[in-house]
């Protein structure tokens, strides 16, 4: 992989770079640059103020916090207006909420997050752009994302394969990596023209695939942020959640993740039963139990749409 504009060799994916090799001077530490959060929000009373307090709770000197509303009907604006800097209303695409949202912000580091994330700790923003003087191709810090402590069965085995399968695809140069959840250098976003406001699922890796292209590399970080997805809190909210990822997604056969179908299934069943073994064995979570349970629904949701849409056509 060629560095921004081919000037020098540079990896498109580095993992947790030590600090003795944080040396481009893009972030200068005497005067940290204002970091823009976006966060879009729908009905998200019940995780939001959690959510706003921790990037509100952050030691880093220059933030600032937006949140953009899509509609919702519940407490969510009130929350949002004890801890946000600005406020949007903004209809339409996920791709479009976030585009919106990027546009109204000020900081020249832009944390692309969701409202079901929060940060860890108070020192972590601080920690995490340091990550972009890794060299100065570097268009965003991806955090690891894991489940909250104490999270349901279901969702440690979705962060557990998610984890698997990213390391997986770092390791072996398979795919894009760190187009959401991410801390972005608003330079490189407006490289590649932002996000694409006519998407919605899938509007991360529509993202990550314009940075690659354009010659942007990723620092992976396992300094984790927390994502709190509903997705495994049961069985049937997992199962709806993948029907709406596969009409995203496999209607172009996971073209817009840059992977192939054979690659995608790689991924679910080898790398995904690696994990488990793992699981059971070395961590002794019982809850890589459901895993053979998990993978056939995601794999017979994926294959009911794919059949689905051909028909269709």
């Amino acid at each position: 992989m060629t560095g921004i504009h081919g000037k020098h060799p540079t990896p498109y994916v580095v993992k947790d770079p030590p600090s003795e090799k944080l040396t481009a001077n893009v972030i200068d530490s005497d005067s940290p640059p204002l970091v823009s959060f976006v966060i879009p929000c729908y009905n998200d009373d019940d995780v939001l103020r959690e959510r706003l307090q921790s990037i509100q709770q952050q030691e880093y000197p220059n933030i600032e916090t937006i949140v953009v509303d899509n509609g919702s009907e519940d407490q969510s604006l009130r929350i949002a207006e004890e801890f946000a800097d600005k406020i949007l209303k903004v209809d339409g695409p996920l791709g479009r909420v976030r585009q919106k949202g990027i546009e109204s912000s000020m900081g020249e580091i832009i944390g692309i997050f969701d409202s079901d994330n929060y940060l860890p700790d108070s020192g972590w923003l601080g920690r995490a752009v340091q990550y972009f003087n890794y060299d100065e191709s570097v268009a965003n810090v991806w955090p690891q994302n894991v489940g909250p402590k104490n999270s349901p069965p279901l969702s440690r085995v979705y962060w557990g394969l998610w984890e698997a399968i990213i390391e997986d695809r770092i390791e072996n140069s398979r795919g894009v990596c760190g187009g959401g959840t991410s801390l972005f250098r608003r330079s490189a976003l407006e490289e590649v023209g932002g996000i694409d406001q006519g998407v919605h699922w899938g509007e991360d890796f529509n993202l990550a695939v314009k940075l690659k292209q354009a010659g942007f590399s990723v620092v992976y970080i396992t300094d984790s942020v927390y994502h709190d997805t509903d997705m495994g809190d049961s069985i049937l909210q997992f199962a709806k959640k993948q029907f709406l990822g596969a009409e995203a997604f496999a209607d172009n056969s996971f073209g817009a993740m840059n992977l192939s179908l054979s690659e995608v299934v790689y991924e679910q069943f080898v790398v995904g039963g690696r994990r488990m073994v793992t699981g059971l064995t070395r961590d002794r979570d019982p809850a890589w139990i459901l895993f053979p349970f998990f993978i056939l629904i995601r794999a017979g949701v994926y294959s009911y749409v794919m059949l689905k849409n051909k028909v269709v056509k």
